[in-house]
């Protein structure tokens, strides 16, 4: 982690933690609301009264057999989501709202292997957590970000990014 830090040319500041948290819970309502919105019209097209039965009766056997099924679809929509956004528009519907962009710890724009690593890690289980780790050590880094070489900047840094780059 120290080596993402050290090798941030120093005109380069990262988006601060409550930003950040505010990027996650938006971006986790959009994403749940459209997952759970998905999972139900797929559950009620194949089979409504199965499914009516084991939320009314709380059949934990049938509701355990849906889970992995949950789990894909959640997984296929964050990477639907998270992909196409950041990398042809360096944000997603919360860094919009925040006004911050995704690049490369160099500076650089992200290259598609760049956000493809940074969405396939927003898997990795308790990825969420490591923004606690982030708090108390006063990094802004989650570990989606340490592992794509990615973070996130305010738009104004970019701007300032781009031209000390030039």
């Amino acid at each position: 982690m120290s080596d993402l830090i050290t090798n941030t040319p120093p005109f380069i500041v990262g988006a601060p933690i409550g930003i950040r948290a505010a990027n996650f819970l938006f971006d986790s309502l959009i994403l749940n609301v459209i997952t759970t919105s998905l999972n139900a019209i797929l559950h009620f097209e194949s089979d409504p009264q199965a499914m009516l039965d084991a939320m009314q009766t709380q059949n934990l056997d049938l509701l355990l057999q849906l889970l992995p099924k949950q789990f894909l679809i959640s997984i296929l929509l964050q990477f639907a989501y998270y992909f196409p956004l950041e990398y042809f528009g360096k944000s997603t519907f919360g860094k919009l709202v925040t006004k911050t962009v995704v690049i490369r710890k160099d500076g650089k724009d992200c290259k598609v292997l760049d956000i493809f690593i940074r969405t396939l890690c927003r898997n990795i289980p308790f990825n969420a957590l490591s923004f606690i780790y982030a708090l108390i050590t006063n990094k802004t880094l989650g570990w989606h970000d340490i592992v794509s070489k990615t973070m996130v900047v305010s738009k104004e840094n970019y701007n300032k990014i781009v031209i000390e780059k030039d």
